[in-house]
Order: C-alpha cells, then sequence, then structure tokens
C-alpha cells in the first residue's frame, strides 16, 4: 500500500487523510463556503482486557495508506488489534460514508472493553472557555425535538458552550422500574446537526442493523485544549453493560457513519436524516396504511377509578372491570369512534382478564369472536389491543399467569430488591416468549388487528443461564428479542381486517 495522504469529495464535502510517524492527521470541510469541521489528528483509541488489567492505545503503529477519487483506505495496528478505516464517496450524491472495523489476528481472545474514533476539532483553550470563532456554534440531536433529560429546557438546537458545560450521559431504565442518566465521556442520538455559521451546517448520522450502536458527540482535552470528536465509531462496555469479546481471526465492523453538509441548521438535518433512512430502506411500504384509531382510555371508568389495570377497589382487577370496563361501556366508545371518522377502535388497559395476562376478558366483554363480529357489523370498525409486556406487567405482582420457567430475573447488580418494583418476568425467557406468541396468536386468530407492545422497555441484566438468553441479559439481546416477536407475530397471524 501507499502512504503520504489522499483527499475525497463528494458534492460540497471534501476530507482528507495523511499519515506519518505521529499518527494520521484529518481535514473535513465544506468547499463551497470554506467552513473547516475538523482538523488536526483523528482519534483512534482502544482499551483491552486481560485479567484485571486494562491496557489503552491509543497511537496507531505501522500505518498504511492508499485511494483513489472514491476511496481513502487506512490500515494500522492499534495496540493487539488490526485496524482498518475506509471513507469513501457515498452512493446518494453529496455525502461521505466511512467505516471502521477492529480484527483480532492474534492467537488468543481479545476482550474489548472501549473503542472510540472520530474527527477532532480544537474549540476550546486549554481552561476550557470555548473559542471566539465557536460562540455562536450549535449542535442537535438527530431527529428528535424534545430534549430528554439534562437538555430538555433548550430548543432543537443546543449552543455549543452548553454542552460543553454539561457532563455527557446517556438516559436509562434501571432495574428496578428507576429511570436516570449514565455518566458518558459524550453525548449520543442517532445523528447530530453542528452548525458554525448561518450558510453552512453539518450532519453525522449513524447506520447499524446489525447492533445497538450510536452517533457519538464528545469533547476530549488534548494537546493544550479542547477538542470535540465527531463520527467514527465508539463502543463502551460501560454504557451498553458489556465488554466485547474477539476470538482469534475474529473481527466487529462498527456501523456506517454518514457525513453530509446541509444548508442551515436542524431542520434541514432532519430531511437529510429521512432521506438517508429512506435510501437504505427504513420506510413504510407505499401501500401502508394504517387505520386511524379511537383510544377509550380517556373517558373510559376504568382510569378515573386509580390507574388502567389495577382499580382502587380490589389488586385483582378482575372484580372491578364488569363495572368500568363492560361491553355497553366499551361500545359507546364505538359510536365516538365513528363519529370521529375512525377505522379501529383502540382497548387500552382494561381487556385481558389482568393487567399484561394478554387473555381476553369474556366474563365482561363476551367471547371475542362476538365482539368483534358486532364490532365491525354496527360500527365497521376493527379491534386494537394494548398488549402490556415484561418487564411492565410482572412489575406489580401480576405474574399468576406466567409460567414458572419466566418467572424469575437472577439480579447480576449489587442493589437492593424492592419487590413492588422489581419484574418478576424475564422478557429475554423463551418462556415467555414462547407462551407471549401463543397468546398473541390466538388474539389474532380471534379478530384483533393491531396489538401496541408497551413496558417492553430493557430493565438491566439477567443472568439466568435457564432462560436461553445471552449471559448477562444486554440491550442489544432485549432488542432481537422484541424483534423475534414482533416478526413472528407478522408472520404467523392471518390477513389483516379490512373495514367495509
Amino acid at each position: 500500500m501507499q502512504s503520504g495522504s489522499f483527499e475525497l469529495r463528494s458534492g460540497n464535502l471534501a476530507v482528507r487523510l495523511a499519515g506519518n510517524e505521529h499518527g494520521v492527521n484529518a481535514r473535513l470541510e465544506d468547499a463551497a463556503c470554506a467552513a473547516i469541521h475538523a482538523a488536526g489528528p483523528y482519534r483512534y483509541r482502544v482499551t483491552t482486557v486481560s485479567g484485571t488489567d486494562l491496557t489503552v492505545s491509543d497511537a496507531p503503529r505501522e500505518i498504511a495508506l492508499d485511494g483513489d477519487e472514491r476511496e481513502i483506505a487506512l490500515s494500522a495496528r492499534l495496540g493487539v488489534l488490526k485496524l482498518a478505516h475506509v471513507l469513501r464517496v457515498a452512493e446518494t450524491p453529496g455525502g461521505l460514508d466511512e467505516t471502521l472495523t477492529l480484527t483480532n489476528d492474534g492467537e488468543t481472545p481479545v476482550t474489548v472493553d472501549s473503542f472510540a474514533a472520530g474527527f477532532l476539532y480544537r474549540i476550546a483553550d486549554d481552561a476550557g472557555n470555548l473559542l471566539h470563532d465557536f460562540e455562536a456554534s450549535v449542535v442537535a440531536p438527530v431527529p428528535f425535538m424534545v430534549r430528554p433529560g439534562l437538555f430538555e429546557k433548550e430548543g432543537p438546537e443546543i449552543p455549543l458552550a452548553t454542552a460543553l458545560a454539561t457532563r455527557g450521559g446517556s438516559q436509562r431504565s434501571g432495574f428496578r422500574w428507576r429511570y436516570g442518566h449514565l455518566p458518558s465521556d459524550g453525548w449520543l442520538a442517532e445523528g447530530w446537526m453542528w452548525r458554525q455559521r448561518e450558510d453552512s451546517a453539518l450532519a453525522v448520522f449513524k447506520f447499524n442493523q446489525d447492533a445497538v450502536e450510536f452517533s457519538y458527540l464528545a469533547f476530549e482535552p488534548f494537546d493544550g485544549g479542547v477538542y470535540l470528536r465527531f463520527g467514527g465509531a465508539a463502543f463502551s462496555a460501560l454504557e451498553r453493560r458489556e465488554q466485547l469479546e474477539l476470538a482469534p481471526a475474529r473481527s466487529v465492523t462498527f456501523g456506517l457513519t454518514h457525513y453530509r453538509a446541509v444548508k442551515d441548521g436542524y431542520r434541514s438535518a432532519c430531511y437529510a436524516h429521512r432521506g438517508f433512512l429512506d435510501g437504505k430502506g427504513c420506510r413504510f411500504p407505499g401501500d401502508y396504511d394504517p387505520h386511524v384509531q379511537w383510544n377509550e382510555l380517556y373517558d373510559n371508568p376504568e382510569l378515573s377509578t386509580a390507574s388502567p389495570g389495577k382499580p382502587a377497589l380490589n389488586k385483582h382487577s378482575g372484580e372491578t372491570r364488569p363495572y368500568t370496563y363492560s361491553r355497553d361501556i366499551i361500545f359507546g366508545e364505538a359510536e365516538k369512534a365513528v363519529a370521529y371518522g375512525c377505522q379501529s377502535l383502540y382497548l387500552d388497559p382494561g381487556w385481558d382478564t389482568e393487567f399484561g395476562s394478554l387473555v381476553w376478558g369474556e366474563a365482561w366483554l363476551g367471547p371475542q369472536e362476538d365482539f368483534v363480529a358486532e364490532l365491525e357489523k354496527r360500527y365497521g370498525l376493527s379491534l386494537a389491543l394494548h398488549f402490556a409486556l415484561a418487564p411492565w406487567a410482572s412489575s406489580n405482582d401480576h405474574t399468576a399467569f406466567w409460567p414458572d420457567g419466566a418467572d424469575s430475573i437472577i439480579e447480576d447488580l449489587a442493589c437492593a430488591s424492592d419487590s413492588k418494583h422489581t419484574p418478576k418476568v424475564c422478557f429475554g425467557s423463551r418462556t415467555y416468549l414462547e407462551a407471549t406468541l401463543k397468546r398473541a396468536l390466538l388474539l389474532c386468530e380471534r379478530g384483533a388487528h393491531m396489538l401496541l407492545f408497551d413496558g417492553n422497555c430493557w430493565y438491566g441484566d439477567c443472568a439466568s443461564p435457564e432462560h436461553g438468553h445471552p449471559v448477562p441479559y444486554t440491550m442489544a439481546a432485549h432488542v432481537d428479542a422484541n424483534m423475534w416477536l414482533a416478526t413472528e407475530i407478522h408472520r404467523l397471524c392471518r390477513q389483516p381486517f379490512q373495514p367495509q
């Protein structure tokens, strides 16, 4: 391979990589208006584990570069691992794509605790004071307009000075049904917009269909200042609660990072993100036409008695639902659905025998087939159901309807037990998933048109070897379990209801 420097240009974006004995320098700019987005070293850093020892490697060795007008390819050694870094002109005009791969080409397994790679640009001095050139700069996570957690009072665009002064964190739900932010060296989102001036902004998007991965925006003290790090790839066992195990000859390729210059700021970045996902096939089919639904919850006595699924009169909801969730009450809501031009009646908590049992409440609603037939004949409506899943459906002693094999979570964390809030059923258990699938298919067979998954957040690690999921039970494994359940329901249930 050749060494030296190579440059790519796609639309207004131009990128250059240059290798030397000290590492790799990178420059990213909007050539149309001479706006510089990155200048300086390209950051590579990996932390590996051997026993109780952590080894940090941030100086790539044996650097080799090659390229042409369509692609720049870099290879190097990073600690005990082999690094491959590729930048190429994107298939969609005006964009640049980036991928990074780590390979264990040694003879023993390697455990990766964290990895960070990205462009750098100095935005503050050695005391953390924002440089004058960046006082008007803003960043924005894409595509969300409502800021969760620490940025919730900001608008869509967050001043760079505010982001610099605010410690990074990722929003999480804890094992005992508590919410908060896990400390991080940066901020995580599907994508980011960085605008330095009114006429130029950079959009950076992450795409990975095989793993849970986010786009990072981080601040790093380095070489007499504070640098903004973006793009590339990042992995942290602290945030994902899992380490990356690489057996000999095994590789991991992180998700695609896409760069694009946009005209102004947040709005243009969101449209660019939608176009990017459309190009990857992440869109509804052209004939997708979901039913407009009427939710009976807010006019229903079931809600006002206390909370859905647990009325105040008795903890066993079946004893009050014949009065708060009767067939006449629900068909009264169907009349409202028709008056508002809806196509479907959505039943929130109250339709099943216990909150989250997923068994039709025949005692107060009659047989489901008869209910669906009358709903269609009298009102021309389909039936949609709230589908409460673990862990929510098992966090308040609602476990009587589930098999014993699913009724356990072995806590792999040193936190006190809380019998009221601790979920009793593990979502990732094969016993739970198979039982839930059977109940879903029975509901669909008897006329349900739509099931709304709810309460299915990741609640933390489960270390049960009997459940059939990876140990520990990671966020990625939880996403896979959700996808398996949804995919199997779609694959096996009957054709959707079509209103007359």
